[in-house]
């Protein structure tokens, strides 16, 4: 079993610290094991914050993303693949469908170091 790496940071770049904090949004970047679209072990634990965020009413906004190793078509399925699985884990944890939204980014490659780019970003709004 491919081991995923799973962390929830919230965004550390202060110029959108600020502008998140003003629109009351919150972020959280899952990461993953190359080509991979496997929760870890923890995973449900991780993501308590995201459904406290839900049953106060906010909706949480999917996003998978990939790093630059192989081909784009590749990458981007398994960006798709990632965001499924971080929503199907939130359904199985309580929060409904409708309120979650997958979001495909307008571009879907990661920025950083690759550890970094191999994530699914939850805002809750």
């Amino acid at each position: 079993m491919a081991t995923l790496l799973l962390r929830l940071l919230p965004l550390l770049k202060p110029k959108h610290l600020k502008h998140l904090h003003q629109r009351r949004l919150l972020l959280w970047r899952l990461h993953f094991a190359v080509g991979k679209a496997d929760l870890a072990t923890g995973a449900d634990e991780a993501l308590k914050d995201v459904i406290a965020g839900v049953k106060e009413g906010k909706k949480a906004l999917v996003s998978g993303y990939h790093d630059s190793t192989g081909t784009l078509a590749v990458n981007e399925e398994v960006a798709k693949k990632r965001a499924f699985a971080v929503k199907e884990a939130l359904v199985r944890l309580g929060v409904t469908e409708d309120q979650i939204e997958l979001v495909k980014p307008q571009v879907s490659e990661g920025t950083g170091a690759n550890a970094e780019a191999r994530r699914v970003e939850v805002v809750l709004k």
